[in-house]
């Protein structure tokens, strides 16, 4: 049976802690939740339930990683993943991207 893994990952404005990105860092808990709780999730690399490995960054985010906000997730197929990220707090987060992002 097909996995889809979905990856998201960037470079915030400011390193995690800072107030202006807080607001992104206040809804990492919700859009986990979220998305454990959607049609279609199986795993995501930060629960614990399985052995990922060790995180690595791309070469292109060294001397960023205070900043570096990314996901790995692993779904039954598209259209799951792309009800999960395209509704809720995900969309939401989405759409304020660019108080958080460059």
């Amino acid at each position: 049976m097909a996995r889809l893994g979905f990856m998201t990952f960037g470079i915030l404005k400011a390193d995690f802690g800072d107030p202006s990105v807080q607001g992104f860092v206040d809804r990492i808990g919700d859009v986990f939740n979220v998305a454990e709780g959607a049609g279609g999730f199986i795993d995501h690399a930060s629960s614990g339930k399985l052995d990922w490995g060790e995180r690595v960054a791309p070469r292109f985010a060294d001397g960023l990683l205070n900043r570096a906000a990314s996901t790995l997730s692993i779904w039954q197929d598209v259209e799951a993943v792309s009800i999960y990220a395209l509704q809720g707090v995900h969309s939401e987060a989405l759409r304020r991207r660019q108080e958080w992002f460059p």
